[in-house]
């Protein structure tokens, strides 16, 4: 899988170019990998210095867990059980790879350096508010952080969770890293350099929930497609 893309995105903005050739169907295309460019690798390094109190933080500072409950299972978790990331980017493509195991309530996405300042002076007791673009899942199904609104969840695993930060366009994208299905594609309408973050959520249900865990992974993304006056090559 590493060596192809499923990019509904990209195949949606290439819409009516005729150098490329892509036939827009509202599905997802896999191109081969070939035809593009690789971005810089994205580095994700979670800061100790901006997490939760009660989060764990693994020595090589890319797994987060909370901390185990007091006896007799007393639940202490408060406030936003979240870490965020020490590299903040103001421009280019970046993608990440997330494990969340079978976790079923997190919160992924990325945040201004301002809402970031602001949450670690507040020593993370209140909720995030503005300058935060993220996908928070949940039992009842995956929630955008904004409006909440409701997207639709397959009946398929989501142990591993791309995330696609294109400061070009503007927007933060959501896969499924195992099949590469898009779940969601969210505007980030902010100038200031962006941090990545992952959250745990109503951990107070399940004090034992799996850590979340950062995957470096290389994956090829869509930079510019070729000119070719052939038929462009595509899969389905």
């Amino acid at each position: 899988m590493s060596s192809f893309l499923f990019c509904e995105e990209e195949a949606r903005r290439n819409k009516g170019n005729r150098e490329t050739d892509i036939p827009i169907k509202g599905v997802l295309i896999l191109v081969h990998c070939s035809y593009f460019l690789s971005p810089p690798t994205a580095a994700f390094t979670l800061d100790p210095d901006h997490k939760h109190p009660e989060l764990i933080i693994s020595q090589d500072h890319r797994r987060a867990q909370l901390q185990p409950a007091l006896p007799p299972k007393t639940v202490t978790h408060s406030g936003t059980l979240m870490v965020v990331g020490k590299e903040g980017y103001a421009s280019g493509k970046h993608y990440w790879e997330l494990g969340v195991g079978d976790t079923l309530d997190w919160e992924l996405g990325v945040l201004t350096q301002a809402a970031r300042d602001k949450v670690k002076k507040e020593k993370f007791s209140g909720p995030l508010g503005e300058g935060c673009w993220a996908l928070r899942s949940s039992r009842e199904g995956f929630f955008t952080h904004q409006d909440g609104e409701k997207i639709e969840k397959k009946e398929v695993s989501y142990e591993k969770i791309g995330m696609f930060l294109d400061r070009e366009h503007g927007t933060i994208t959501f896969y499924n890293a195992e099949i590469m299905f898009l779940i969601s594609s969210i505007p980030t309408q902010s100038n200031e350099r962006l941090y990545p973050f992952l959250s745990f959520v109503k951990a107070g249900e399940d004090a034992n929930q799996s850590p979340l865990e950062v995957i470096h992974r290389r994956i090829p993304v869509p930079l510019k497609a070729p000119k070719r006056k052939k038929t462009f090559p595509y899969f389905f």
